[in-house]
């Protein structure tokens, strides 16, 4: 019922959106993901700055490491045992010892291919980080979030902006080769603010958008 009562112009635009949204797809899932890992990062950076760590490191790596090897510490316990146990204990002993050895002797055709693995995770994951560090905040939004820093452009905004208009006031500047991952970042950004309450659209073809009081 409610499709019925929808104008042909309305029906036509939201026609539209739904054959963007679904040829678009991947492409915003991939822009969001994106989105999301550097807001994480940028978030650990700033937490790493104000708990006094490097720039590089995360709380983790201050964590205190382990020490002890619990197969050195149990040859320790061996060797302090009184001399009088019985040569059975000494043999079993022995036995665990040479079982040990022996799980520690790896083929050696297994090395390469654990490598090949990691190799091709890390490669993947360098290509996907460079592309979103294409894309640099300005100076004054170097705190914040991507997100926090839409909704101040949007809040000291005389008049409602589109995406094209969000682009420049976000990001120092963006490359031709890059304006379509600055097209998708920003509208997933306004498009998750509108549903959340934050944002008002408030104009169609291209959708403008007002900070809502």
């Amino acid at each position: 019922m409610a499709f019925a009562i929808l104008s042909d112009d309305t029906k036509s635009k939201l026609e539209q959106e739904r054959s963007r949204l679904m040829e678009e797809r991947g492409s915003i899932i991939q822009a969001a993901v994106a989105q999301a890992t550097a807001e994480v990062d940028q978030m650990l950076q700033h937490l790493n700055q104000l708990l006094g760590y490097g720039t590089d490191a995360s709380a983790e790596d201050k964590s205190p490491i382990a020490v002890g090897n619990p197969k050195s510490e149990q040859r320790s316990k061996r060797a302090s045992r009184p001399a009088s146990k019985t040569g059975a204990t000494i043999q079993k002993a022995s036995k665990k010892e040479e079982a040990a050895s022996a799980s520690q002797q790896q083929p050696l055709e297994s090395v390469p291919k654990a490598e090949a693995k990691s190799t091709s995770k890390a490669t993947a994951a360098a290509s996907q980080s460079t592309s979103t560090k294409t894309l640099t905040l300005k100076p004054e939004f170097q705190s914040v979030t991507p997100s926090e820093a839409v909704r101040q452009i949007l809040q000291q905004a005389d008049q409602p902006m589109a995406t094209e208009d969000v682009i420049p006031a976000l990001y120092q500047s963006v490359e031709a080769s890059d304006l379509s991952t600055a097209r998708k970042s920003v509208a997933l950004i306004l498009g998750r603010g509108t549903h959340q309450g934050i944002y008002e659209k408030v104009e169609e073809n291209p959708s403008r958008y007002q900070f809502k009081e």
